[in-house]
């Protein structure tokens, strides 16, 4: 495992994710923030790496966009779950 895996399993570890992480791969080539695809044992999550020097306060960013909420992933594929809603 790289340094850069062990980073983003960690990262992916602070979620709620069902089932067991198999893999993180690189998904989509976005030119602002890092995009990785996660997959567990029975589905399928995004974790997005926010690029600081754009959004320099991202939890604020990620406050106003949640609400009052604490955000967990988005299903793959799904656009509109929200486990919170």
């Amino acid at each position: 495992m790289t340094g850069n895996d062990a980073r983003l399993a960690a990262a992916a570890a602070n979620f709620a994710t069902d089932g067991t992480v198999e893999s993180i791969t690189r998904y989509g080539d976005g030119h602002i923030n890092a995009t990785y695809l996660v997959t567990t044992d029975t589905n399928r999550y995004i974790l997005q790496r926010m690029n600081a020097d754009v959004f320099p306060d991202t939890a604020g960013l990620m406050q106003h966009r949640a609400g009052d909420r604490i955000p967990r992933p988005t299903r793959a594929g799904d656009a509109h779950h929200h486990p919170h809603a």
